[in-house]
């Protein structure tokens, strides 16, 4: 597809919905769900000011206004060094 929605500005306010998973390995084969928005609901957040894990802002930038995406991203992305 050829998206052609605006990508966001900094501090512009963006609707999201979300799942953050664990990527799948031999132990759990399906990975484990940590965190999601509410069913069938969508978070507001402001873009850009570091609210969201490093790699999803990343991701974010790369995306237009409808856009779906499946981000995967390296544990230091996610939830820093300390991961």
């Amino acid at each position: 597809p050829n998206p052609t929605g605006k990508r966001p500005a900094v501090g512009e306010e963006i609707e999201m919905a979300y799942v953050l998973s664990t990527v799948p390995s031999a132990s759990n084969p399906v990975g484990m769900s940590v965190d999601s928005s509410k069913k069938d609901s969508s978070i507001f957040l402001p873009y850009g000011v570091s609210l969201v894990l490093p790699g999803l802002e990343e991701g974010l930038s790369l995306m237009r206004e409808g856009e779906k995406a499946t981000l995967l991203m390296p544990s230091y992305l996610a939830f820093g060094t300390q991961a």
